[in-house]
């Protein structure tokens, strides 16, 4: 939990990206990544997540089963 922290503390800034869906245990998990821009960055760190997600596959919707 120190990045949740550390990071704010620090004035970093930081966002997180759905990267797709993968396989595990208990069947499709979503995926992502956490990104991390320096100090007054958040230009680049808003750039940098929208060709991210520009290149995943589109966020579904969920019908419970």
């Amino acid at each position: 939990q120190w990045t949740q922290v550390g990071l704010p503390l620090m004035g970093l800034p930081g966002r997180s990206v759905f990267t797709g869906v993968g396989e595990g245990d208990v069947g499709r998990v979503p995926l992502g990544a956490q990104l991390v821009a320096g100090r007054y960055r958040e230009d680049v760190l808003l750039e940098a997540a929208a060709a991210i997600e520009a290149r995943g596959e589109a966020i579904g919707v969920v019908t419970p089963g």
